[in-house]
């Protein structure tokens, strides 16, 4: 019998004497990016004659067995092989070996990236023309959708690093005016689309502004450069923080940082087009002119900025009150005309009596402002003609506003402005630490002038929805309705007019009201949460389908101690939030909350969102004040609403049979044809069939529970001979969509499935119904 072979190596399941291991050098050193170059390595001579020698023969040997390694093995010896090269002042020609200088044309993307890496480092290394080819490389890769967005990131940050657009990248002095940018040939390929991730959006504008050269270069760019923005127009439904809307602000900077001279018009235009239509954004505007680099363009904005608003309605002035401050502060431009321009908005207008904390804040912040620039060395009459429009602002706020944190401040400023010169005025009310002399005073200034920034809170509050009670079960046919409410009496015409007109009115305005308890939540939070809130402050993000919300203002919320429940004050407060939709979509609203903690500190925070679904939005048809012929309900009440007390009710529901059943036959043609929905051309009626595949007595089910309130009663259908028909079950649903549309539904229910004929003078609705059945059966 032949002896076994020894077993190999590589199949042995024996334990190793040594277990392999990636050394720590190759492990943890990040691949070459940009940021990394080498650029700030002074060259040699700086070693001696043998270790110069040594380093030649490494780096020989490297670039002779170039071809026998791995990507990543040679693009990691080669990236900490190059500073040494610059140290011993070598010959950067030898990295012109073929084994090394191939790699600008692989179709790797490693070694692409060390060919430019290399470029970048020894610009020596290759020509113009070479440069060229490696950045139309870059860009195939930058703009190819199927490469991955880090590799094409990347990319873009090579490209960034070689397209200074004030020298070549392969010499040390500045280029001439008249010499194109290096990366302007490629500035068609860097236009941003909307489908391009938020990341690739801003790397690609970045690069477009380095393919052009500020003035007097022929090669500025020009104004039609603004069309690359629409890219990022989904900035308007973000909020001030968001990502998009820092990108945004982050390539305005440096089209102005970068070309203020020819920029400075069009970006004026856009920034007064968003601050106009969107004043959630004047924080961004403010960052962006105090980031700007010395030069006139941020006195000339806010100079501009300052004329606009000063021809602004009273009633809108209020939304601009952070930039007033900013303009106002500086000394160079004369606020009266915005000082009298606020009188007249306090005057004309119900903003002290609403009492509003945060507007009168800002207002006092403007007075304060100006009270500091008062006295300027070369307008000796400044302080004279800013005297009477800041005095009668602060008596007007003193006296009539409601909120009594407001009117003291507003009192304390007024005796100021009138009992110190300016010097003194300005010692007291300047931002810095109080000295002696302040301290005799009993006046701490640094504090109340510059408060501390919001403090981040953990989500430990809650908006917990209330369940809605379910509504009475309504009769099925016409037995016991009282005389004179025959469907011959109702003239369909009549109250269908009557009730389109209503729907249409100023008088209508729906609303979808919702219970919730304010609380702390059951489990807490992961990190520590104060025990207390003090002027808890909840506000709701805006939908542009609905009416925004009111903030919620809760003096005192405390957290329950012990495992018994608590109830009512202080721990739980119930609330009714109305929602008025503008159409009948679903919504979801982000919260956020601002309060102080028992410190005395002022924290923010956010709280689960709440949302709004289609169930929400069904409602049952809205009541008419007065219409012709019978009543749809003798005591008033509403259409399809339900009464809590049924047998005394059962006359007045049965009267409502007739009414609806017109009602019902009136708007099945109306919303077809329903002339108030031309006015949008996307707002089309529409009929659609569905079939649901499900036994009877599930639908029936359905019909009797989450559908009963909108029942439209008929009788059952008939035979040929006038018996009733046993093939199927015929109902009918009416359902009213806020603020003025409709949903209604054909039903007719076999023994193994359900057939609904479906029409709505909302189209969108359609693409819901499908979750909601399945959600409901």
């Amino acid at each position: 019998m032949p002896t076994p072979a020894p077993s190999s190596s590589i199949l042995s399941t024996d334990t190793p004497i040594s277990p392999f291991s990636i050394p720590a050098s190759i492990r943890y050193t990040p691949m070459p990016h940009p940021a990394m170059m080498n650029a700030n390595v002074a060259a040699g001579p700086g070693v001696s004659e043998s270790v110069a020698r040594d380093t030649l023969k490494v780096v020989s040997v490297l670039v002779d067995l170039a071809h026998l390694m791995n990507p990543y093995g040679l693009l990691h010896t080669v990236a900490h092989a190059l500073p040494y090269v610059r140290i011993a002042a070598l010959n950067s020609t030898i990295f012109k070996h073929p084994n090394l200088f191939r790699m600008a044309y692989s179709n790797n993307f490693l070694m692409l990236h060390l060919a430019v890496y290399i470029a970048r480092t020894l610009p020596e290394v290759y020509s113009t023309q070479d440069l060229h080819m490696l950045v139309s490389r870059l860009v195939h890769y930058a703009n190819d959708a199927t490469v991955s967005l880090d590799r094409r990131l990347l990319a873009y940050s090579w490209i960034h690093a070689m397209g200074d657009a004030n020298t070549l990248i392969h010499a040390d002095q500045p280029a001439p005016p008249s010499q194109a940018p290096f990366l302007h040939p490629y500035y068609k390929e860097f236009y941003p689309t909307v489908f391009d991730p938020l990341s690739l959006k801003a790397a690609k504008l970045h690069a477009l502004l380095l393919c052009f050269a500020p003035s007097p270069s022929p090669f500025t760019p020009p104004p039609q450069i603004m069309a690359a923005l629409i890219s990022l127009d989904e900035f308007r439904f973000h909020g001030p923080t968001d990502p998009p809307v820092l990108t945004l602000f982050g390539v305005l900077r440096h089209m102005l940082a970068s070309f203020h001279e020819s920029l400075t018009d069009p970006v004026y235009k856009f920034l007064l087009s968003v601050t106009m239509q969107h004043p959630k954004f004047i924080s961004n505007v403010i960052h962006l002119i105090d980031s700007l680099p010395p030069s006139p363009v941020p006195l000339l904005f806010l100079s501009s900025f300052q004329q606009v608003l000063v021809g602004l309605p009273p009633a809108r002035i209020v939304a601009y009150l952070p930039l007033i401050e900013r303009i106002v502060s500086e000394q160079t431009l004369d606020p009266q005309a915005m000082l009298e321009r606020l009188l007249l908005a306090i005057r004309s207008t119900s903003l002290c009596t609403e009492g509003d904390w945060p507007i009168g804040n800002s207002l006092l912040a403007v007075c304060r402002t100006v009270m500091l620039q008062v006295r300027v060395p070369n307008d000796p009459g400044r302080s004279a003609r800013l005297f009477q429009p800041v005095s009668l602002l602060l008596d007007l706020i003193s006296r009539f506003h409601a909120d009594v944190d407001v009117r003291d401040r507003a009192h304390f400023y007024h005796l100021l402005l009138s009992h110190l010169p300016p010097s003194r005025l300005e010692s007291v009310l300047a931002s810095r630490t109080p000295t002696t002399g302040d301290e005799s005073l009993g006046l701490v200034s640094a504090e109340v002038s510059r408060p501390e920034p919001l403090r981040m809170a953990p989500r430990f509050l809650e908006l917990t929805r209330m369940p809605h009670t379910a509504p009475p079960p309504q009769p099925t046919d016409d037995a016991g309705a009282p005389p004179g409410s025959d469907a011959t009496t109702i003239d369909p015409a009549t109250i269908l007019h009557e009730y389109v007109t209503f729907i249409h009115s100023t008088h209508y305005n729906p609303s979808i009201d919702i219970p919730f308890l304010l609380k702390y939540k059951d489990g807490g939070a992961t990190s520590p949460v104060p025990a207390k809130v003090y002027a808890l402050v909840v506000q709701f993000s805006e939908s542009p389908a609905y009416a925004p919300l009111d903030p919620i203002r809760i003096p005192y919320l405390a957290r329950a101690e012990g495992p018994d429940p608590h109830e009512g004050f202080p721990y739980v407060y119930p609330l009714t939030l109305p929602f008025r939709p503008l159409f009948p979509l679903p919504v979801l609203f982000r919260i956020h909350t601002i309060f102080n903690d028992p410190d005395g500190k002022m924290c923010k925070g956010e709280m689960d969102p709440i949302s709004l679904a289609l169930p929400d939005l069904l409602l049952p048809l809205p009541s008419v004040p007065s219409v012709s012929g019978p009543s749809p309900l003798p005591d008033g009440t509403p259409l399809n609403e339900t009464c809590e007390d049924l047998p005394s009710m059962q006359a007045g529901a049965l009267a409502r049979i007739p009414y609806t059943r017109a009602m019902f036959e009136a708007l099945w043609q109306w919303v077809m044809t329903n002339p108030h929905i031309h006015l949008q051309d996307d707002l089309k009626g529409v009929k659609s069939v569905k079939r649901l595949q499900v036994p009877a007595s599930v639908m029936t089910r359905v019909l009797e529970d989450p559908l009963r309130a909108f029942m439209v009663h008929e009788p059952p259908p008939s035979g040929p001979d006038g018996s009733p028909s046993a093939e199927y079950v015929s109902r009918r649903c009416l359902m009213h969509l806020p603020p003025s549309f409709h949903l209604l539904l054909k039903v007719r229910i076999y023994p193994d499935h359900t057939v609904l004929r479906i029409r709505t003078d909302y189209w969108r609705v359609l693409s819901q119904l499908d979750a909601y059945f399945a959600n409901i059966i």
